[in-house]
């Protein structure tokens, strides 16, 4: 990333391209914010923000933003990869993007004043040991995520960070379903909300589940260009 605006690195994630298929990422990357005590209106007006400046200035990527309904309150932007190769492309056209920089540095320095400096975690697919179903980024309502350097009992898809840390992510569609997952899984599972007007859903995430997805500026933009080619 460029000098000029550092703090992109950390805030704001580039993630994989809306086109890409459903499948659970290669590579996830979950940037962690911790709300202080009275910010929760602020920060999710702010979060709006982000969401409608990716819309206006380009910024043509999938990424989910969740809620925690359980244990600390905290925001968290879930980016994926297929490949290291494509996190690069996809960094370099953010890179590219002057005035989408710009405007998530604006932003980014409001929710930091709210939040502190956000956690940033990288973490790789782990073949094999997933339990359940595996996680499809996009579906679902709710997520259930378990943090442990240890084995879990949490049924979703596992990804691990460098230092030996298992993410255990698994989507569920009900409020109800999330915290049954969530007690079964252990005190290291939280639940969380997908907020759909935070995101960037991919056009696949909008055709599977167009009622929860439309209220999201990627596709309220989509609808309206459409409206436009039918005048046409």
């Amino acid at each position: 990333m460029a000098s000029a605006i550092p703090r992109l690195e950390v805030g704001f994630a580039p993630v994989f391209p809306v086109s890409t298929r459903y499948e659970s990422p290669r590579i996830l990357r979950i940037d962690r914010y911790r709300l202080k005590p009275g910010t929760e209106v602020a920060v999710r007006n702010l979060q709006k923000q982000v969401a409608l400046a990716m819309v206006r200035w380009g910024a043509l990527h999938a990424c989910l933003a969740a809620e925690s309904l359980t244990g600390p309150k905290e925001v968290w932007r879930l980016s994926g990869f297929s490949s290291s190769a494509e996190q690069k492309r996809v960094a370099e056209s953010l890179e590219n993007n002057a005035l989408l920089r710009i405007e998530l540095n604006r932003i980014d320095l409001q929710i930091r004043v709210l939040t502190g400096s956000p956690a940033t975690v990288m973490a790789h697919y782990v073949e094999g040991p997933s339990r359940g179903h595996t996680w499809l980024m996009g579906r679902g309502h709710h997520l259930v995520i378990a943090a442990s350097s240890g084995p879990t009992r949490s049924q979703g898809t596992l990804f691990q960070t460098s230092t030996g840390v298992r993410y255990s992510v698994a989507s569920v569609r009900t409020r109800k379903n999330a915290f049954e997952l969530a007690e079964a899984a252990g005190p290291e599972a939280n639940v969380f909300a997908i907020r759909p007007m935070w995101g960037m859903p991919a056009p696949e995430w909008t055709r599977h589940d167009p009622d929860f997805w439309n209220s999201s500026p990627m596709a309220k933009r989509a609808e309206m260009n459409t409206s436009l080619l039918r005048l046409r």
